[in-house]
């Protein structure tokens, strides 16, 4: 890590109690804080946001699968451009902007969402519903690759599951001031919030600059020499947004995780328009279900960390990455198979928190493993494909499935059937990917 300046490097009164959670060195305490206040912040205002945009889905279920095409094309005509900018611009100018920009876009969201025209109140609560499913995708990559600039690879280990653990109170607190607010205030307020925890992101942001002395290196930039891994892997999206494709036909171990991602995706997908439906059935008005995704939202943050701090740990050490990775599809499965069987909001409660939970908390660290025994700069280039396009192409194959159901004269219920024989094979993989993971790590990671 970088020397912090003179003044930053007084005694931090709480330092002893904070060693016995972390094993952080003094010099390295404000920067660790700042790092997880910054977390805290976007996750919170995230949380905030997200379940505005559920009950806006729900809402507008007809138009929902054309709400994931949206998303797509989105995501495809962002990416390289976000690429572009941060291969280009210096960190210290760069990270603030982004949240400058993004936090004026909820100002206009919000006048827009409070317009008194019925048809560009819906049209802006589209506009929205894709905004925020693209926003969610890059800001967290943003963040990640921050951090990567800041701490060296040893510090990460030691430091980085605090700065998560800021991000997983955040969105408990984003989630849980939504539930209580929900039906005390109109929802669409709750954009001005998550505007204002932007905005102290961008203070966490200056404040990091600051103890790290960024402004002090020439443009901003780490030097050319080497250069963080996040903008060598933005000069890799613009030199060519097509190495992903070509790495994982390359890789038949990218092209299972690829396939593992896309099935993931499309069965969270399809539980998302039964969840819709089921929403819009049982809530009468906006507010209601934006309490109703709210509570949901929390109640899977809590598992999320329970996952995390006291379970996957020891499945990944004692059972290994392949059965960890298959826990979820057996419950993507089976929690698709309950709401077909039984669509109520009660048990809409209980399998997304148990399905979304395993998801973050167990799924996606073991989805994380997979990519250490791939080499650096394919790492970056799969990942951002993956994180990307794949997820997207995912939601766009289960909108054409949603959009084609009403005039197949198919019913969810056989849909769900169908996932749950599909799932059999999404164990296999997830076996199957374990099994190689642990065979390029034995070798020392060649792929």
């Amino acid at each position: 890590m970088r020397e912090p300046r003179r003044g930053d490097r007084g005694p931090f009164l709480g330092y002893p109690l904070l060693r016995r959670v972390v094993p952080v060195e003094p010099a390295e305490v404000r920067g660790l804080l700042w790092s997880a206040a910054y977390f805290f912040s976007l996750l919170a205002g995230y949380y905030l946001l997200r379940p505005v945009r559920d009950a806006i889905g729900a809402e507008d279920r007809r138009n929902l699968s054309l709400l994931f095409f949206g998303t797509l094309g989105g995501t495809l005509v962002t990416n390289p451009l976000f690429s572009a900018l941060v291969a280009r611009f210096p960190r210290r100018k760069f990270l603030p902007s982004v949240y400058h920009f993004f936090a004026a876009n909820l100002l206009v969201f919000y006048l827009l969402l409070g317009s008194s025209s019925a048809g560009a109140a819906a049209w802006a609560g589209r506009a929205f519903f894709v905004w925020l499913s693209v926003f969610n995708m890059f800001v967290v990559s943003v963040f990640w690759g921050f951090m990567a600039d800041l701490f060296r690879s040893g510090q990460g280990k030691r430091l980085f599951a605090f700065i998560a653990g800021g991000g997983t109170l955040g969105a408990i607190a984003g989630s849980s001031s939504a539930a209580a607010l929900a039906g005390a205030i109109d929802p669409a307020l709750f954009l001005l919030l998550a505007a204002g925890m932007l905005e102290a992101c961008v203070l966490c942001i200056h404040r990091l600059v600051r103890l790290f002395g960024l402004e002090r290196e020439e443009g901003g930039k780490a030097p050319a020499e080497t250069g963080s891994l996040h903008e060598r892997a933005g000069r890799l999206g613009v030199r060519d947004f097509l190495a992903g494709i070509r790495l994982f036909a390359a890789s038949r171990y990218l092209l299972g995780i690829g396939l593992f991602v896309l099935a993931a995706t499309v069965g969270a997908t399809f539980i998302y328009f039964q969840q819709a439906g089921i929403a819009e059935a049982a809530f009468p008005d906006r507010g209601a279900r934006t309490a109703f995704f709210a509570r949901i939202d929390l109640f899977v943050n809590l598992l999320t960390a329970t996952f995390e701090f006291l379970l996957t740990g020891r499945l990944l050490t004692r059972i290994g990455v392949g059965p960890t990775l298959s826990i979820f599809p057996a419950l993507t499965a089976a929690s698709s198979l309950a709401l077909a069987l039984w669509p109520s909001s009660a048990l809409l409660v209980g399998v997304q928190t148990l399905r979304r939970g395993a998801e973050y908390g167990i799924a996606r660290p073991a989805r994380e493993v997979l990519f250490t025994v791939v080499p650096r700069e394919e790492k970056y280039a799969a990942k951002n494909f993956l994180d990307t396009f794949v997820v997207r192409a995912g939601d766009a194959i289960a909108a054409t499935v949603d959009r084609a159901l009403p005039k197949s004269g198919i019913g969810e219920r056989a849909v769900a059937a169908a996932l749950c024989l599909l799932a059999a094979g999404w164990v296999l993989l997830a076996l199957a990917l374990g099994r190689r993971q642990d065979a390029l790590a034995r070798r020392g990671g060649d792929a």
